[in-house]
């Protein structure tokens, strides 16, 4: 079972969400991609499941040892770490267990807790600095995910049509033209001199091309938003010509599709190179849209609707008033949060997460999480709520 690693999605997350059972345990770690570097994730996991381990020992937890030993099986496993992602992350309780590999880097930690600690996950799907790239062409079709660290091309295989002639077969409008269409001797001038009834062909037959895009694109919209966008939730950029950005921004359905794009062919650009080149395009929307967020999150503090201090937050989450919540990336606050009694219990010596139950709450009452950088949050206090009401 944990040789088998998932994929990082939208449900998945709620699902880890929805597991409440005590004790759970969390383990997570970044991985790497490529040597010398990738040596090292096995070592590295052992020293967290000996962690853990030591934690469940300490909290008297030592009957669920068996769950956690099921691990060590992994640790010598090279197909295992040869197919990881840029994170990985371990969820068990006594009926639940689930081994995720992520594309974003995760923080390394061992946690046990009366649910999952979910928390560094939200990056993967919030407005973080993420995004999918949709590279278009009539002979290709690329889908890559990634942030300003880098990209990784997404197996698309099965799910979306890799060209025009993969998605339309039998039914693309042949590129042959038979002689009968010169009208035969003398043709050749009168269509010098657009004259003649070869005019009348071609400009049909070009029209059927252009319908034969038009349906090309349109498939690939479909399928990039049913299969990925839908699962994600990430903003799209589109990689074309600039001749088919208008084309595929008129048939698209797909709300993540950012206006911003990439208007050449960067199908034969290295993924590092192509990397950069998409950050620079999607670098200043992403900025714009945090600024205006925080000028938000100002207005709703003056109108008595966002909150900065924890408690006070906690509650709001509580009453279900929460659209949107800030948290802190990478900070952890030890403690829980205590439903009937409506407030915070903290404890040094514990392993809970505050921000990480808080988190947790807002998202199962339709809420939004976005983690952000320390030097980015409005105040200093972990989390801040901006209110529907």
């Amino acid at each position: 079972m944990f040789r088998n690693s998932e994929e990082l999605d939208r449900s998945l997350i709620y699902d880890l969400i929805a597991q409440k059972q005590e004790p759970s345990f969390t383990l997570m770690m970044p991985t790497h991609r490529i040597l010398p570097e990738r040596e090292t994730d096995p070592i590295q996991f052992k020293n967290l499941v000996s962690e853990l381990e030591m934690k469940i020992k300490k909290a008297g937890l030592e009957k669920h040892l068996d769950l956690i030993s099921k691990l060590h099986s992994v640790e010598k496993d090279r197909d295992f770490w040869n197919h990881q992602g840029a994170g990985l992350a371990v969820f068990i309780n006594p009926s639940y267990s689930k081994v995720v590999s992520t594309p974003i880097s995760l923080p390394s930690l061992t946690i046990i807790s009366d649910t999952f600690h979910v928390k560094p996950l939200y990056r993967y799907y919030q407005e973080s600095g993420r995004f999918q790239l949709l590279v278009l062409g009539q002979d290709h079709v690329y889908l890559y995910e990634g942030d300003k660290y880098g990209m990784e091309a997404l197996d698309i295989s099965g799910k979306v049509p890799q060209s025009m002639k993969m998605a339309l077969g039998g039914e693309m409008t042949d590129d042959d033209i038979d002689s009968a269409d010169f009208g035969g001797v003398g043709a050749s001038s009168q269509v010098n001199r657009g004259v003649g009834p070869f005019v009348h062909g071609y400009t049909e037959k070009s029209q059927q091309k252009d319908n034969d895009l038009i349906r090309f694109f349109r498939i690939v919209d479909e399928k990039v938003l049913e299969h990925f966008s839908t699962t994600s939730g990430l903003p799209l950029i589109l990689a074309a010509l600039p001749e088919h950005h208008a084309t595929f921004r008129q048939v698209s359905k797909n709300s993540k599709l950012l206006k911003t794009g990439i208007e050449k062919d960067v199908s034969r650009v290295p993924i590092d190179e192509l990397g950069k080149i998409v950050w620079n395009a999607f670098y200043l929307e992403y900025e714009q849209g945090l600024a205006a967020l925080l000028k938000r999150q100002q207005l709703a503090e003056s109108q008595n609707l966002s909150h900065t201090l924890l408690d006070d937050v906690v509650k709001d989450a509580l009453d279900g008033k929460i659209e949107i919540l800030l948290v802190e990336e990478n900070r952890i606050i030890k403690g829980r949060i205590l439903e009937k009694e409506r407030g915070i219990e903290y404890h040094e010596s514990g392993v809970d997460d505050v921000l990480d139950d808080l988190s947790a709450l807002v998202i199962e009452k339709s809420g939004r999480v976005i983690l952000l950088p320390a030097e980015k949050m409005p105040h200093s206090g972990g989390a801040v709520s901006i209110n529907r009401y």
